[in-house]
């Protein structure tokens, strides 16, 4: 059974008169421990795609299983609980609160499931570790890099220990050579700790690190390959 699996997939935005058909028909499997990217110009719809993979949008026609439920017939409070705990999120932005310090920054997830401190910080320090930044565990993000930022992003998506990442142009604001690290980091958390791994970007060099390309294009799947060149 697929981790995740849309059937017949569409979204359609009403805006005034106008219907805008985001996405057209989707169908798509990805297995559990997969990696793979996503890939389409821009308005092509693949952050629409990524926003109902992560629970943030619903479909406007078919049926999206998770795990093999039906996630339209999840209430308020059951897809609150699939972003928090079930679904990592690393956006190009990064998205830290600058108040926070690192190490705070991280456990934030595990607070909105009632974990105590002692246990957050510890659970947060390992994620620190796993993304290869323990050493700005008490430095807030302004005084960081882009990249670290990133680092941070990702351990604040993998402290619940998800069993998927989304990642949304996540490299759309790194150089070159610390967008390649963050595609390593990515590939190793996949290939160590087992996590699917779902890349949306429109970078052709980003997307041919992945072990699977989906193409996106006007709202529709246009091709759909494994990819034998993953490699860095």
């Amino acid at each position: 059974m697929a981790l995740i699996e849309l059937k017949n997939v569409s979204k359609i935005y009403h805006l005034g008169s106008e219907d805008v058909i985001a996405l057209n028909n989707i169908n798509l499997k990805i297995e559990k421990g997969e990696f793979i990217s996503i890939i389409g110009p821009s308005g092509s719809g693949k952050s629409t795609l990524m926003h109902i993979l992560g629970c943030l949008e619903s479909p406007t026609k078919g049926d999206y299983f998770f795990d093999g439920v039906n996630v339209k017939d999840f209430g308020d409070s059951r897809l609150a609980y699939m972003r928090n705990r079930r679904i990592g999120f690393v956006f190009q932005n990064y998205n830290l609160l600058p108040q926070f310090n690192v190490l705070s920054n991280v456990a934030l997830p595990l607070l909105y499931c009632g974990i105590g401190s002692k246990e957050r910080n510890r659970m947060a320090a390992e994620a620190l570790r796993s993304a290869n930044l323990t050493h700005r565990n008490r430095h807030r993000p302004g005084e960081l890099s882009g990249g670290e930022r990133q680092r941070v992003a990702i351990a604040r998506a993998i402290v619940n220990n998800p069993d998927i990442i989304l990642a949304d142009e996540p490299t759309g604001n790194l150089d070159q050579k610390v967008g390649k690290e963050i595609i390593s980091l990515f590939k190793g958390l996949n290939k160590e700790k087992n996590v699917t791994v779902v890349l949306v970007t429109h970078d052709l060099n980003v997307a041919a690190m992945a072990r699977r390309i989906v193409r996106i294009l006007d709202g529709e799947i246009i091709e759909d390959k494994e990819n034998n060149i993953g490699t860095l």
